[in-house]
């Protein structure tokens, strides 16, 4: 990557957990976090949006977890590109997991974009969430691990991208 000038990184990655993580760790994550790159990340097994067979692009969902920090524009701008690049037209759906009076407000949102809020454990919904509405693509912001506690477990989105049952596109914020 030192002699190439690259905007977006696809990988492949096995979604490990538990004591597989610690014992092989994830080539993809650990090259997404040095690259400090976008990253569309499709895990083994999982609902893609390309179909195999006929290389159609079938993106027509994009789920947008989003929270105060890091800002979600930057998800929201990478995952409006690629809906772009592939040809395809998605609906948006931002969901906020926490208490409604606490979502954060979102600079120049376009139009049609739906908002949800749910409560609870924020991986957990925001799996759910993807799940229930058959999203195609997960699209989330990152700011990295923030402490201890993400050194030994992973970051929101490194949690989230290891059970997503689609791609989940990785967006470095600055």
């Amino acid at each position: 990557m030192d002699t190439h000038d690259s905007e977006f990184l696809v990988l492949a990655t096995h979604r490990r957990e538990g004591l597989s993580r610690w014992l092989h760790g994830s080539i993809a994550e650990s090259i997404a976090r040095h690259a400090h790159l976008k990253a569309l990340f499709v895990p083994e097994g999982g609902r893609g949006f390309v179909d195999s067979d006929r290389g159609e692009v079938h993106l027509r969902r994009v789920l947008i977890p989003i929270d105060h920090e890091p800002q979600p524009e930057h998800a929201i701008d990478a995952a409006r590109q690629l809906v772009r690049l592939l040809g395809s037209e998605a609906d948006i759906r931002l969901l906020y997991v926490g208490p409604e009076a606490d979502v954060p407000a979102v600079r120049n949102l376009p139009d049609g974009v739906e908002q949800s809020v749910k409560e609870g454990n924020v991986v957990d919904e925001i799996l759910t969430s993807a799940d229930d509405w058959e999203a195609d693509l997960i699209a989330m912001s990152t700011s990295g691990g923030r402490g201890f506690l993400d050194a030994l477990r992973g970051s929101t989105s490194e949690r989230v991208l290891r059970q997503a049952p689609c791609p989940v596109l990785v967006v470095p914020t600055p």
